[in-house]
């Protein structure tokens, strides 16, 4: 099968590459950055025969259309995104234009082109925060409480409704990502330098030696600090491949949301532990909240989609984000 995956120089976008190549997929690959896209290339040259594409989803669905015709996508997997939720709620022009707008682009050239599936990458953030005595579940009304959340609310619904119908001709998977952390099992990607996630943020600090800021202590866990979903990359990946074969199975139904989680929970200074017990000794210092975090967010992961996490336990996900600082 063709696919495109747009963001896919990025984190999440590389892992997603390999395990469509290694699934037998052809695979172009649609960024805006092209420092990013020259490192991809350099990294993967006579490993997977990618194609890549400079361009921006912002640009013009018409001309996101003429990709995909020119080479004959048959699936679209939209990871292009802001994904800060702090820097959401100062650039929040910076976050309708791409999470929205891109999206309405990338849908629409989707429907024009006539690409029949399409994996949109959304967020556990749409909950807000999971109730207390059970995990977020598909089932639940959206509840966003910050900028990136409610553009991503916006990006799921611009594809209900443009691809929704009987008459729409594109199925499509819409998956919620929990905390996504971790590297590639065979160190051949993985988190850049410059990455803000927590695991990353924590192993990095421990191997140099540094003081890992935590933001808030008051958010009602067992310790006072937020509580997280942790997944790995690779399942995210494998999580596509499994969403593929979904929208292509009629008698389950091809239009759908899925959470992509482990289904277990760590809190902030549980994941410093984590890293205490494996990388090094953490020092972490508290800082106050700050906006656009919820409290808890975990998720439900039996939901009829037949993928589950294989790398996701914490050891494991530090463990191969240590491995790949060490080799980086």
């Amino acid at each position: 099968m063709n696919i495109m995956i747009t963001g896919g120089a990025g984190y999440i976008g590389q892992h997603v590459a390999i395990a469509m190549a290694e699934a037998g997929h052809s695979v172009r690959i649609l960024d805006n950055n092209r420092h990013s896209l020259r490192i991809m290339h350099n990294r993967f040259e006579g490993q997977f025969p990618f194609s890549y594409e400079f361009y921006s989803i912002c640009d013009s669905a018409s001309g996101l259309s003429n990709i995909m015709n020119a080479h004959d996508i048959e699936c679209v997997i939209h990871l292009a995104a802001k994904a800060d939720a702090r820097k959401a709620e100062i650039q929040a022009d910076e976050y309708y234009r791409t999470n929205v707008s891109g999206t309405l682009n990338v849908v629409r050239a989707a429907k024009s082109a006539g690409v029949n599936r399409l994996i949109f990458a959304s967020t556990c953030a749409v909950y807000g925060d999971s109730p207390p005595s059970r995990p977020s579940a598909v089932n639940m009304p959206p509840r966003p409480e910050g900028v990136y959340a409610r553009t991503k609310v916006m990006g799921e619904q611009i594809i209900r409704d443009i691809l929704g119908g009987d008459d729409a001709g594109c199925r499509y998977a819409i998956l919620r990502f929990f905390n996504v952390a971790g590297a590639d099992p065979d160190l051949r990607t993985g988190p850049t330098i410059g990455d803000e996630h927590l695991v990353s943020r924590a192993v990095r600090t421990a191997m140099c030696g540094g003081i890992l800021p935590i933001y808030g202590a008051s958010y009602g866990g067992h310790d006072g600090t937020c509580v997280r979903d942790y997944v790995h990359v690779a399942d995210v990946a494998t999580a596509h491949l499994a969403a593929i074969d979904r929208m292509d199975n009629q008698i389950r139904g091809n239009k759908f949301v899925a959470n992509v989680g482990s289904g277990t929970s760590y809190s902030v200074l549980g994941v410093v532990q984590v890293v205490n017990d494996i990388v090094a000794p953490l020092r972490s210092e508290m800082k106050p909240a700050q906006s656009g975090d919820t409290s808890r967010l975990v998720a439900e992961i039996n939901q009829g989609f037949d993928w589950r996490p294989g790398r996701s336990d914490l050891a494991v996900i530090v463990q191969d984000t240590h491995n790949w600082y060490k080799k980086s």
